[in-house]
């Protein structure tokens, strides 16, 4: 999914920080188009019902104080 943003990043566009949070995916740039927020916007929401894990279908759980999003067959494993 990473991958993906930076293969459609706009030229110009400088990402300033990716990381996970609360579960999600979040993605910051600068200097960047309205069509490529879109294209984050989307993934991040994507990553949000994706286990990070194998990248199956999934939810975010609180696993021990963490949010997590994993399918259920790994949030045991955590």
């Amino acid at each position: 999914m990473i991958d993906r943003l930076y293969d459609c990043k706009p030229e110009d566009t400088v990402v300033t920080q990716v990381k996970e949070k609360f579960g999600g995916l979040r993605f910051y740039v600068s200097g960047t188009t309205d069509e490529f927020m879109d294209e984050i916007e989307s993934a991040e929401m994507r990553s949000e019902r994706m286990c990070e894990v194998c990248g199956n279908g999934a939810d975010i759980k609180n696993i021990h104080g963490w949010y997590k999003c994993l399918c259920d067959e790994h949030s045991g494993v955590v």
